[in-house]
């Protein structure tokens, strides 16, 4: 029915509704906020809020906060006559994955139990998890959901590892992926993340 519908009170903007959607069969109204997040558990806690995402800005907890407000806007500020009265069920589907910590198992609270899942270390941790005979690949953004491994991706295997994963950790300055290839440099078979030392805190200058 709609997307990327603007709600306004008083000509203001307050807020975003993703998708408004009829489900024929149960004809019923739905509206769906959608994401695609990255969170690496800080500490050994379960809690929300301890679960932030790789450039330290983001954690679960607020985001979480902000589908509530998300929701809370097809109940009270759905425009014209259209959609009054209408009773509208409000669904969320959030995809990604959930690092945990080397030294840790934990995740967070009320996580599905099929989640997509990996690990996470600071860089100076790095040598643990980095086997000299393995390949690597540092994954762009926009392969993180997928693992896509573009032909086009350098891959580096023994010392190299190290060093270029530690140089591109300092020049962006938050936690970055990194794949491990199969022996025939067709398909990711691990990910994990990699922190620079101030994470979760921003970096400054």
């Amino acid at each position: 029915l709609e997307y990327g519908l603007q709600i306004a009170d008083k000509g203001r903007t307050i807020g975003e509704i993703d998708f408004l959607l009829y489900d024929r069969q149960n004809q019923n109204t739905i509206h769906l906020e959608v994401a695609v997040k990255y969170y690496m558990g800080w500490g050994s806690g379960a809690k929300h809020k301890m679960w932030i995402g790789p450039n330290g800005m983001d954690n679960l907890a607020a985001r979480l906060s902000k589908f509530e407000r998300q929701l809370s806007l097809s109940a009270n500020s759905l425009p014209g006559e259209n959609y009054s009265g209408r009773d509208i069920a409000g669904y969320v589907i959030l995809k990604g994955y959930f690092f945990h910590h080397i030294a840790s198992d934990n995740l967070p609270y009320f996580h599905h139990p099929e989640v997509q899942r990996g690990r996470w270390v600071y860089i100076s941790g790095l040598p643990e998890i980095i086997a000299e005979r393995n390949k690597y690949v540092i994954l762009p953004k926009r392969v993180w959901l997928s693992m896509y491994l573009d032909p086009g991706f350098k891959i580096y295997r023994g010392d190299d590892v190290l060093r270029v994963i530690g140089d591109e950790v300092k020049r962006v300055g938050k936690a970055i992926m990194v794949g491990q290839v199969d022996e025939h440099n067709s398909v990711i078979s691990n990910i994990f993340m990699v922190a620079p030392p101030h994470w979760p805190r921003l970096q400054k200058g």
